[in-house]
């Protein structure tokens, strides 16, 4: 907005008036990166519904979210791609939770992702099954603008 009112200002002015004008130093604060993560597509196998394994992971996010922020805090430049595998016992509780694929390989978010999964709960799944789910998650640092 400083931009547009200082370029109002110098139209509004004639020539003579310009050569009495400083310059105007206008600092812009720099957008701060914030940490996305996004989902790929979710596998569950018979049993549960991929929807509700997706409701379940969005209502976690922050969590998950809260890994990624910690360690980006000391590696700026974290990105990429982790699977994390699990199953859902007739329970709903989350049992065996991997990360299966990674190309981020940063072990203390990848055992942090892990850690918080397990502690998700899943509705029951159909017929006592043990349900197994993969659940790509997507990690970036896009720039704030607001």
């Amino acid at each position: 907005m400083k931009h547009t009112l200082l370029a109002l200002l110098v139209v509004a002015l004639p020539s003579a008036a310009l050569a009495d004008i400083a310059p105007i130093q206008i600092e812009i604060e720099a957008p701060k990166p914030t940490a996305v993560i996004d989902l790929g597509t979710t596998e569950a196998a018979a049993g549960l519904a991929v929807l509700d394994v997706r409701k379940i992971v969005m209502r976690n996010k922050a969590a998950l979210r809260w890994c990624y922020v910690l360690r980006a805090q000391a590696k700026p430049k974290l990105m990429g791609k982790i699977v994390l595998t699990f199953d859902v016992l007739p329970s709903g509780k989350v049992a065996a939770a991997t990360v299966s694929q990674t190309t981020v390989n940063d072990a203390n978010l990848e055992q942090c992702m892990v850690r918080a999964a397990a502690r998700w709960f899943f509705p029951k799944p159909a017929e006592g099954a043990i349900v197994r789910v993969t659940q790509p998650l997507v990690l970036s640092m896009r720039l704030d603008v607001r």
